[in-house]
C-alpha cells in the first residue's frame, strides 16, 4: 500500500509529500500529506515516543502547514480520527481542527446500490442529512453516475 501510494501519488503525480524530521541522524516522526488542488489531507503519522519531549510532531505539522501555504494551499483536513483515540483528537484539536462527522457511500455489487454509512459515534445528524441519503442510495447505478456528473462536473 505505501509503496503504491509512493509510486502513483507522491512521485508520480506530485499528490502530496513526507514531511520527516530528524534528531541525531535518524527519523523521530513522519507525516504523509495529500494533495489536490489547493486541498490537502493529513493522512498518516508516526513517531518514536522516546523523542517526544522534543515535540517531533509538532515540528512536522509547522513545516507541512507552512509549505502548504507558500504552495498555495487554502485547506488542510486533518483526517478520520477513531472514536476513542484521545490523544490524537487533542492533538488535531491543537491545531485548530474542527470535528465534524463523516458519511460514507458504500457500493453494493448485490444490488447495484450505493448504501449510506453513517458511523455510530456521529452526532445527531439532521432531517435533511438522512433524507439526502435516503433519496442518494435509492437510485440505480447509472443515474448516480449521471447525477455526479451534473452535480460536479470538474471531477468526470
Amino acid at each position: 500500500f505505501f509503496e503504491n501510494l509512493q509510486e502513483e501519488c507522491l512521485s508520480k503525480a506530485d499528490m502530496g509529500f513526507v514531511a520527516l524530521a530528524e534528531g541525531q541522524g535518524r527519523a523521530v516522526a513522519a507525516a504523509v500529506f495529500l494533495r489536490l488542488g489547493r486541498q490537502a489531507v493529513y493522512k498518516f503519522g508516526a513517531s518514536d515516543e522516546r523523542n517526544w519531549d522534543c515535540r517531533p510532531n509538532q515540528f512536522v505539522m509547522w513545516e507541512a502547514i507552512r509549505h502548504l501555504a507558500e504552495s498555495g494551499a487554502k485547506s488542510l483536513h486533518f483526517g478520520r480520527t477513531t472514536p476513542g483515540q484521545e490523544g490524537l483528537l487533542r492533538y488535531k484539536r491543537s491545531w485548530g481542527a474542527v470535528e465534524s462527522p463523516i458519511h460514507y457511500l458504500r457500493w453494493r455489487r448485490k444490488t447495484g446500490l450505493w448504501q449510506s454509512v453513517v458511523p455510530e459515534s456521529s452526532p445527531g445528524i439532521s432531517l435533511s442529512s438522512r433524507l439526502r441519503s435516503a433519496f442518494f442510495r435509492s437510485l440505480p447505478a447509472p443515474l448516480t453516475r449521471l447525477t455526479g456528473r451534473v452535480l460536479y462536473p470538474h471531477l468526470d
